[in-house]
């Protein structure tokens, strides 16, 4: 079970693109007209943001954590994905690196969040607003 303060963390994050047209920032429940040109650009409806760091919010070292973030990497090695991290609002928690995975399928998504053990994703469509997707 997540604690109330751990998805009231989530709530309260930004979720950071680093696309080549510039930083996109993510919020949960907020469209992006940046996100949706660029998923237009890439022809796809689809898209999840990922992290690999710090399974069930227990922190790691950052070379464990960057080798899990190569392995997320190389998991959807098959899509297009850009760089990104994660920065809760109150600093009180590092930023996370993250991948944003465009044309991934939610259920594909969901599949590679159980993976590397996240308590959540974040994933949307085209022209609607991103949505946290808790996966216990």
């Amino acid at each position: 079970m997540i604690s109330e303060e751990i998805k009231t963390a989530y709530l309260e994050t930004s979720y950071r693109v680093y696309a080549p047209a510039g930083t996109i920032t993510l919020r949960i429940g907020e469209s992006s007209a940046a996100l949706d040109r660029l998923l237009v650009e890439h022809g796809s409806d689809f898209w999840a943001f990922i992290t690999a760091f710090n399974p069930r919010s227990k922190p790691l070292g950052a070379e464990t954590n960057e080798v899990r973030h190569l392995e997320l990497i190389e998991r959807v090695r098959g899509y297009k994905t850009f760089e990104g991290e994660s920065q809760a609002d109150d600093l009180k928690w590092p930023a996370e690196k993250s991948l944003l995975i465009i044309g991934i399928e939610p259920e594909v998504a969901v599949e590679t969040g159980k993976h590397f053990n996240q308590n959540a994703i974040v994933i949307g469509r085209l022209n609607e607003s991103p949505q946290l997707l808790f996966l216990l």
